[in-house]
């Protein structure tokens, strides 16, 4: 009777942990998905005044690597994970291969866009650190602009 307890209690702590990256694995898909594409999308329709961080790129390319991750902790909690799982790990090579490649060439394809469209395009406003990313504007009266009013908008609010 104590040896089913135990097998028990294990069985339910992967499933535990399983649910546990599943719903920090989803939450960080979102929030990827949603910066990235904003700056990524930014980018793309020549807004005048957008925020690029150059690991947006290969974030925005491991998205379905982190997919797969995701899929291949649910089907921990599948009742049927037994016919699932083999499956999915059969596709771990290539999505390691794919990560890979998504990683080189998102590295790349940030460089080629800190250089062309954001050097040519835009004026680089005031940045806080190299690694940090920063804000671009069409103009420089966009960048003084913005930072009036950040500025006005921090005094108003230690005022009230």
């Amino acid at each position: 009777m104590g040896n089913i307890e135990i097998m028990d209690v294990k069985k339910y702590k992967k499933k535990v942990v399983a649910l546990t990256m599943v719903i920090f694995a989803t939450g960080m898909i979102m929030f990827l998905y949603y910066y990235c594409s904003q700056t990524i999308m930014g980018l793309i329709n020549g807004e005048d005044y957008i925020f690029y961080t150059w690991g947006s790129i290969p974030s925005f390319f491991a998205l379905p690597v982190m997919i797969y991750g995701d899929v291949l902790c649910l089907s921990v909690l599948l009742p049927y994970s037994m016919q699932t799982t083999p499956v999915l790990l059969k596709l771990i090579i290539p999505a390691t291969i794919y990560a890979v490649a998504a990683l080189v060439l998102g590295f790349m394809l940030s460089i080629i866009i800190s250089i062309y469209p954001l050097g040519t395009n835009y004026y680089q406003c005031n940045t806080s650190g190299i690694v940090s990313g920063s804000h671009y504007a069409k103009s420089k009266g966009m960048c003084k602009a913005r930072e009036y009013s950040a500025n006005s908008e921090g005094k108003n609010k230690i005022q009230k």
